[in-house]
């Protein structure tokens, strides 16, 4: 399982990612706004980012606060019209889990279409699990942030975009061939979810553009500067 971990590794208090093939980089939050994590045809996932100053370290479910900084407190998942919220609190209270608006019971198991592929589980009071198609995101609370783990079942996916491809212009339209003719045509992007394709841009980034890029207006908006599936109209 590959392991997400939106915590402030060092100085600057930036979400650290590791990615899918191996990556590992650092994402400038900015408090108070929403960022796209991972996007799809179908689904979309999103996080709100936010400043904390301080915070507790007396356990060890796992990484707790190390420094001030930006971290996630809250993610949704949107999904065949269905709305997944899932907000960090104190590591007394535990995840809140939102189904259409509605807290969810710990323990309880709901899906997000037809069929057991789909679903959300709010595992216990400081851990939730989101089975979206190939992809299993799990969310472990912190003291007012989470800590995100993610695994993809398409080894296919995950073979083909193993292949390495460094680029070392920052002209889009060169990339963009360079990209296609490297790696087979599948729909996925967003922060955590371009990372299944093993690209170096230039100056060294493991993203597409620019963090900031990645903004969207809302937690349930599937709209940034790389949208190119799902709309939240």
């Amino acid at each position: 399982m590959v392991q997400y971990d939106f915590f402030v590794p060092g100085a600057g208090g930036d979400p650290q990612f590791a990615g899918f093939q191996g990556q590992n980089f650092q994402v400038h939050g900015i408090p108070d706004e929403h960022f796209a994590l991972i996007s799809t045809p179908e689904w979309f996932v999103n996080g709100h980012f936010v400043y904390i100053s301080s915070g507790k370290c007396d356990y060890n479910e796992t990484e707790c606060f190390s420094h001030p900084g930006t971290y996630i407190d809250q993610m949704a998942f949107i999904a065949n019209g269905v709305n997944v919220r899932i907000v960090a609190g104190s590591h007394s209270v535990g995840l809140q889990v939102f189904f259409d608006g509605k807290l969810m019971k710990v323990g309880q198991r709901l899906a997000l279409a037809t069929g057991n592929n789909n679903y959300v589980y709010y595992k216990a009071h400081n851990e939730a699990v989101v089975q979206i198609g190939a992809f299993t995101v799990g969310a472990t609370n912190s003291d007012m942030f989470m800590n995100l783990q993610a695994s993809c079942a398409d080894t296919g996916m995950i073979a083909a975009g193993a292949k390495k491809v460094v680029l070392t212009g920052d002209n889009a339209t060169e990339n963009d061939k360079i990209i296609s003719q490297a790696y087979p045509e599948y729909q996925v992007h967003g922060l955590l979810g371009q990372t299944v394709r093993n690209i170096q841009y230039a100056h060294h980034k493991f993203i597409e553009g620019e963090p900031t890029d990645y903004q969207v207006s809302s937690i349930t908006s599937s709209e940034f500067v790389f949208s190119q599936y799902v709309s939240s109209k």
